[in-house]
């Protein structure tokens, strides 16, 4: 990364999808309350010095790469005065739409090899393209109407987000729209130790998707 927070692997960004004025403005309109993302993760301050509105946009249009662990030396009992003779880590990146994994995994190796790490092994265990379907076709109108009928709040669109799902695999060919309803609250501690949904908004969730089948099958 460099002192911007931008993967220094060349050509990383290269094929990233600029996003529409309609889904940059689908964002603006999003809900965002910086101080309480901060406070839900426990931070000060976001990283690289990135300002509020930066990261409003990075979240959701912006690739990343994630160093997951590190593991190297020996940790047992007793000394060990030795330099370590091998080091493994685990890195993912998530990717947005138009960028291809394999072409990720290409770009990482020339990456090493140009910075004197040749010696370095690794191997791409999976990946998935990334997919953003129309988010004004008429799937995406359905779900947005059940939703706020069932929650009684303006429903919140979002182009994609940073999860990794099938959608590519499933709609790609025909360029399919895709939705995903959520059901979560800012501090469902996703991924985390204490990870939990609100019984009723599984309660809801689950109407709003009754009436879904309904609606989509019977709008103009």
């Amino acid at each position: 990364m460099d002192e911007r927070g931008r993967v220094r692997i060349a050509g990383f960004y290269d094929d990233v999808r600029r996003p529409t004025d309609a889904e940059r403005r689908m964002v603006a309109e999003a809900p965002f309350e910086p101080q309480a993302m901060k406070e839900i993760l426990g931070i000060e301050r976001f990283a690289f010095g990135r300002g509020d509105e930066d990261v409003r946009y990075a979240a959701v249009f912006e690739p990343t790469c994630n160093v997951c662990g590190i593991e190297s030396g020996y940790n047992g009992p007793g000394s060990k005065t030795v330099i370590p003779c091998e080091a493994t880590a685990k890195v993912d990146f998530r990717l947005v739409p138009d960028q291809d994994p394999m072409k990720i995994a290409t770009l990482l190796r020339a990456h090493l090899d140009r910075s004197g790490f040749d010696d370095v092994v690794f191997s791409a265990e999976e990946g998935e393209h990334p997919y953003r379907g129309a988010a004004d076709s008429p799937l995406v109108r359905a779900v947005k109407a059940v939703a706020e009928q069932e929650f009684g709040k303006p429903a919140v669109l979002v182009p994609n987000s940073g999860g990794t799902s099938p959608m590519w695999v499933v709609c790609n060919a025909r360029k399919m729209p895709n939705v995903t309803l959520g059901m979560g609250h800012p501090g469902a501690g996703a991924h985390a130790p204490n990870e939990h949904i609100l019984l009723e908004n599984y309660w809801r969730a689950l109407r709003a998707t009754t009436k879904l089948y309904s609606l989509f099958a019977t709008q103009a």
